[in-house]
């Protein structure tokens, strides 16, 4: 009897080594034969999950916003203003091991999203859609008693630099 394979748990496998891969050596360390390597798989095996180097690239970059995507569709709807905004930009900001690893990743992908227009599309519609939500959120927080005048800017001093636009 054939072996059966769940083809998605194998697809997110290979995502998986791909991001562990970036992570430990950059792009460029996620070569289809490393790839290959440290998944396990036989040379050629990757050909049935993903057509190309780009593909998993892809998926890998899909993954990462996912998983960001996921932590703020968590959010309790119900919570006010306030702690809604806090729960979403908490959400963006990695905190622990897993979260942090995936920011680099998303760092890695974000730099050849430069050459690889899918990517950038991708990653522009993302942004989008984050500050469109960010935008009601925090109108949302103003609306609540707080100051509906437009936060300033902050110029962070050390000796060797100065505001380019003058103090704020």
């Amino acid at each position: 009897m054939p072996k059966v394979i769940d083809h998605d748990q194998r697809r997110r496998e290979i995502v998986e080594v791909a991001k562990k891969l970036i992570i430990e050596g950059g792009f460029e360390a996620a070569t289809m034969r490393s790839i290959v390597t440290a998944a396990g798989f036989a040379n050629g095996a990757l050909k049935h999950y993903f057509p190309s180097k780009d593909s998993i690239i892809a998926a890998t970059f899909e993954s990462v916003l996912q998983e960001t995507s996921q932590r703020m569709s968590e959010l309790d709807p119900s919570l006010g203003p306030m702690e809604s905004l806090r729960g979403f930009v908490e959400a963006a900001i990695p905190f622990d091991e897993h979260q942090i690893a995936s920011a680099r990743v998303l760092l890695v992908l974000w730099e050849h999203s430069v050459a690889n227009p899918d990517l950038a599309r991708q990653y522009r519609d993302l942004l989008t859609s984050w500050r469109a939500e960010l935008t009601t959120r925090i109108a949302a927080a103003r609306g609540k008693g707080r100051s509906p005048t437009r936060p300033r800017s902050r110029c962070w001093r050390t000796k060797s630099s100065r505001c380019p636009s003058g103090p704020t």
